[in-house]
This record gives structure tokens, C-alpha cells and sequence, in this order.
């Protein structure tokens, strides 16, 4: 996404962020929370014409330093648990959809006749045993 142009704002998540001025002026003041304990991104304005007038689609990863690089949380440096979305996502098995002879593969992006869950989990093991 390119943001030149657009005013944009990080809040981390932190307890002591304070309100969203934007939407402190949009709600009022006083039923404005601050979201402490929830990081959040707040976009101002945004030109939705780009985005065929809707609000685009938008992921964000959140990273925490590692207290103790000796733990199991410190050997991993990030999981991608679930790479997409769907009705198949946890699926173990593969699972293909389909009718007349040809099928679609529903949660098979990574690997063929491997789910995505269990490629996902297979990467997170080898991660830990190095």
C-alpha cells in the first residue's frame, strides 16, 4: 500500500496510550477509549476511490521482544500457523471441491497434496528442533 498521502497513526498496544485524536474529535472526547492493551492502526480519510470504494483488505503482523532467547518462544523467530483463509483452513486432509470431471484445491497452497495446516505445523516443528 503506498502511503504518501495518507495520514496514518500506530497506537502498540501499550497501557498508557492515549485516545485517537481523529476519532476523539468524530465520537467526542468523553466516549472515546483509548484501546489500552490493543494495538490498532488509524487511518484518516482514507481515499477509498483506489479500492473500488471499499475498505481494502489489510493485515498486520504485531512482534514482541523475547524476555529469554533460551525459551521456546526465543528459538522461534515467526509462525505462520494458518497461510490463508477458508471454510478448509484447519483441515489435516486434503480437501478438493469441484464437479464435471475437475476439482479445485482448497487448501493446498503450499505444498501439493500436503493442507496448508500441516505444512504450517511441519515448518514450526523444524523451526524448534534446530
Amino acid at each position: 500500500m503506498d502511503l504518501a498521502g495518507v495520514t496514518w497513526r500506530w497506537y502498540p498496544g501499550d497501557e498508557t496510550q492515549e485516545a485517537d485524536p481523529f476519532i476523539a474529535t468524530t465520537m467526542g472526547a468523553e466516549p472515546t477509549p483509548a484501546y489500552r492493551g490493543t494495538a490498532y492502526v488509524v487511518f484518516e480519510e482514507l481515499a477509498l476511490d483506489r479500492y473500488g470504494n471499499r475498505l481494502p483488505q489489510l493485515s498486520f503482523e504485531v512482534f514482541r521482544p523475547i524476555a529469554d532467547p533460551d525459551t521456546a518462544e526465543g528459538c522461534v523467530e515467526a509462525v505462520t500457523l494458518i497461510p490463508a483463509s477458508g471454510e478448509f483452513t484447519y483441515a489435516t486432509q486434503p480437501i478438493r471441491t469441484g464437479g464435471d470431471g475437475e476439482t479445485v484445491a482448497e487448501n493446498l497452497n503450499a505444498l501439493t497434496d500436503t493442507a496448508d495446516s500441516v505444512v504450517a505445523l511441519n515448518s514450526l516443528q523444524a523451526m524448534v528442533a534446530r
